[in-house]
């Protein structure tokens, strides 16, 4: 709008010489005659109200490059100044344009790429022919996983980071999973001996999600897989299928088979089946 009033005001002021069209050139005298004296008195009469809206008229055609043409130049310097009046009015009407374009346009690269899964998704889903009930289960724990995850290779970024900053950064993102991983006795005390392990080992661990009643892990299968409960319910099933524990946020299950092939040199078989009570 700024751009706009200016434009106003010169073209105002180079309006007044609008009545002399025989000018050819800048410098050139004014011709004063009887035909320039009626005109003059014609525009004198002009209202200034309307004279105004009329050049906001002519610098909105003009700037936003529409140029109906009833409003024309009528010597030399009136039309050298509408050329440099269109020509910035052309760059700033692109530029404007590219901006609005770049903002309804820009979306996160995480967002993307969770629409390109998704598209994936429904599309196994269709050809496979999946049963409806079945298809909504499982969009329903692709998309419940899909919000935590992250699409991108965190630990490729924070390699770049001195060990000090990583630490920090590492501290801050995974706070709540960090400080759920050391209430775990083992990883505790492997903080105090090896830090860097542990930072790389929360770096590591993977957003996972059940839905109710749906089974986690099956006793006897090999193990290998530790699970930290951050949210929700968890059920220990003995071998007689009933529940001998109800495992909450905070607590963690299948850390000694995640261990076991370091300390017996074997996968050990998970003692209990668990199933998840919450999603």
């Amino acid at each position: 709008f700024c751009i706009m009033y200016i434009y106003i005001y010169i073209y105002m002021y180079l309006g007044d010489d609008c009545c002399d069209n025989r000018r050819e050139e800048f410098s050139s005298p004014r011709v004063m005659d009887a035909a320039w004296h009626d005109c003059a008195d014609a525009v004198a009469q002009i209202d200034i109200g309307r004279l105004y809206n009329s050049v906001i008229y002519w610098s909105f055609t003009t700037l936003s490059t529409v140029g109906y043409g009833d409003i024309t130049p009528c010597n030399n310097m009136e039309m050298t100044y509408t050329v440099a009046a269109m020509v910035s009015g052309s760059a700033m009407f692109a530029y404007i344009v590219g901006n609005i374009s770049s903002v309804v346009t820009r979306r996160k690269g995480q967002e993307l790429r969770m629409q390109e899964k998704m598209r994936d998704l429904q599309e196994y889903l269709d050809i496979r022919k999946i049963p409806r009930a079945l298809r909504d289960q499982v969009r329903r724990q692709c998309m419940h996983r899909w919000k935590k995850a992250v699409f991108f290779d965190e630990a490729h970024v924070l390699q770049d980071l001195t060990p000090h900053m990583r630490k920090s950064v590492i501290e801050l993102v995974h706070k709540d999973g960090l400080n759920a991983l050391l209430g775990v006795p083992i990883f505790r005390l492997l903080w105090h001996t090896d830090q860097e392990f542990v930072l790389d080992l929360i770096v590591a661990m993977q957003h996972c999600s059940s839905q109710a009643s749906e089974i986690i892990t099956v006793r006897d299968d090999l193990g290998g897989d530790f699970y930290l409960i951050m949210k929700g319910y968890v059920e220990l099933i003995d071998h007689h299928g009933k529940c001998v524990a109800l495992l909450g946020a905070g607590d963690w299950f299948n850390d000694l088979e995640l261990l076991s092939e370091v300390y017996n040199e074997e996968v050990l078989p998970y003692v209990y089946s668990t199933r998840a009570a919450t999603f």
